[in-house]
């Protein structure tokens, strides 16, 4: 990935800095829209944030994009206003699954608009209009509802959850909880569990798709957050609860703290991959 920007922001880069690197795909009645955001701590409160976007109807852009799915690291090629090589930086890539679906996705949206009405440069500009590189809850616009989970997955899950863990919250709530499977979560989490809307209505433990190695330990950690919530009376039952403004509050604490820690730790020009 080829970097241009200013050699003071490339100098502010070296280091052990923070890295977070964000997916999204937006949907758009002109076109699909891939957005990939790379946001670099350099500096505490005025971080560094870069964007590209893909056009899955430009073969060159898919593939480049597609192929980030078969990469553990991603490599960041840094070039000053010269378009000289200044710096290479590199973060894990954990999100191979999740660029494979989005590609795919982007596909089907991409094959279900007219030629005559596409649009890219139309979409990509409505996107730069409404998105902020520095807005930490951006993820791909869910296109459906949760689903449940169908009778022959549930028979799949480990019997401590059908016959231990579901029975249990279901002695404590009166109702059996219902598992769902979400295309996205908000605030980049894989698992959330949600409250029924009115008395008498099951709890749903959702799951992020693309998770299913792990669903049976999001699943478990719901159903604890349902029994902790039971343990006192139902005035006290709050979940804790998280929004871009207290997020944000959250890493203006940690980030001086954590670059005082990196200075403490090495002085070598090395990365750091870091999703908060």
């Amino acid at each position: 990935m080829a970097i241009k920007v200013p050699k003071s922001d490339i100098d502010s880069a070296h280091g052990n800095v923070p890295i977070r690197v964000r997916h999204e795909l937006l949907t758009h009645p002109a076109a699909p829209v891939i957005r990939m955001v790379v946001t670099i701590y350099d500096r505490a409160r005025h971080p560094l944030a870069l964007e590209t976007f893909i056009n899955v109807e430009d073969t060159d852009q898919r593939e480049y994009y597609q192929a980030l799915a078969d990469q553990d690291t991603l490599l960041m090629l840094f070039y000053d206003e010269t378009v000289t090589y200044r710096l290479t930086k590199g973060v894990e890539n954990p999100f191979k699954d999740q660029i494979k679906q989005i590609v795919s996705k982007a596909d089907e949206l991409f094959a279900a608009i007219p030629k005559e009405t596409f649009d890219f440069d139309k979409a990509k500009a409505d996107v730069i209009e409404r998105r902020s590189m520095y807005d930490s809850t951006s993820a791909p616009i869910p296109d459906r509802e949760p689903q449940p989970l169908r009778d022959r997955d549930l028979r799949r899950l480990h019997p401590d959850i059908t016959q231990r863990l579901l029975p249990l919250a279901e002695r404590l709530t009166g109702t059996r909880p219902i598992i769902k499977r979400a295309d996205t979560l908000p605030n980049d989490t894989h698992g959330l569990l949600k409250p029924p809307e009115t008395p008498n209505k099951p709890w749903e433990l959702i799951y992020l798709r693309g998770q299913e190695r792990f669903m049976e330990h999001i699943i478990a950690n719901q159903i604890g957050k349902i029994v902790r919530l039971y343990q006192v009376p139902p005035e006290e039952r709050l979940q804790p609860a998280i929004t871009p403004q207290t997020r944000e509050h959250v890493m203006n604490q940690l980030m001086p703290e954590l670059f005082e820690l990196l200075a403490i730790v090495s002085t070598r020009r090395t990365w750091l991959g870091y999703w908060p």
